[in-house]
This record gives structure tokens, sequence and C-alpha cells, in this order.
């Protein structure tokens, strides 16, 4: 089966694939893991960690601080940036891929799912190499069990015929 990917998925569909790539990890401990969303995680983190350390600096500029709170500043501090990175990195990720968005075909065969993306790459998962396939809103995710986490993504809408060509040609494959 082969489908031509000619259409640049939604913001959605590369937020989503994105944080399926970023819980990879949890995916595999657990196939029905529900995905979710980092992006809105990580700024509600970083947004109430500099609400916290504003309020501790301005306690301690009106009242004079001592050592805990000082070293709780600093802490808060490092957690803000940490989040601050971590969101950065995502956000570089996703226009990444959107920006990186050439037109691609989806290869499912006995051999296994391969998606080409013409003089660029080609990213293959084996048969016997896939964990599970899981339909997300806005994607289709085949989920390898081993490697670098690298997780193939179609977007849901074009991969409508997929979950049953699966259940036809691959059996022992789960679906999510």
């Amino acid at each position: 089966m082969q489908i031509e990917i000619n259409e640049q998925g939604s913001e959605a569909f590369y937020k989503e694939t994105v944080n399926a790539a970023a819980q990879y990890r949890y995916i595999l401990k657990d196939h029905h893991y529900k995905l979710k969303d980092y992006f809105k995680q990580f700024r509600t983190l970083l947004i109430a960690s500099l609400l916290v350390l504003a309020v501790n600096v301005g306690l301690i500029i009106a009242w004079g601080g001592d050592t805990i709170q000082t070293a709780a500043s600093a802490v808060l501090l490092v957690a803000a940036l940490m989040c601050g990175v971590y969101l950065f990195s995502l956000h570089k990720a996703c226009k990444s891929m959107m920006a990186g968005w050439h037109r691609s075909v989806l290869t499912l065969d006995e051999s296994g799912a391969e998606l080409d993306v013409p003089d660029t790459q080609t990213v293959k998962i084996a048969r016997k190499n896939l964990a599970v396939v899981r339909i997300f809103n806005e994607s289709l995710c085949f989920v390898p069990q081993a490697g670098a986490g690298v997780v193939i993504s179609v977007d849901r809408k074009l991969g409508a015929e997929i979950p049953d060509w699966i259940r036809e040609n691959w059996p022992e494959a789960e679906i999510i």
C-alpha cells in the first residue's frame, strides 16, 4: 500500500507529532498512554514558576530575605529557565518540521512501514520492530520497539484506510 502525501499537515498535527516523539518512551512502556500536551504543560509551568519567583523576589525586597528565600529564588529561576528552554525546543522542533516539509510517500508492505521523502531522507520501521500503531486526534503514528525514538507520523485524514490495511495484512500489530 502506498499513500502519497501531497499536502502539508496542520500546525496541530505537527504539535501532536512533536508530543508523540517527546513522549516516545512513555508510549513504549504503556501502549495506552494518554498523550499529554507538553506545549501547554511547559508554558503553564513557566508562567507559574515566574509568578512565584516574582512574588518571592518582591517579598525579599519588601521585608528582607534570608538564605532560604534566596535559595528558593535561585531554584525557581533555574526551574523557569529549564521550562523555557524545553518549551523553546518543542516550538523549534515543530517549526522545523513545518518548514522542512516535502512531498513524501508512505509505503506499507510485508517488510514494514517506510516514509520516503525524495532527495532528503527515508525512515523505515521494520514490521518485526513495530511496537504499536497509535491513532491520535490529528495523527497516526508508527512507534518502533527500539531505536532512537524515531516515530513515523502521518496526518490522520490521509491515513483513514491504514488501520484496516494493517488489521488485514499485519494481524499481529497492535493498533490503539
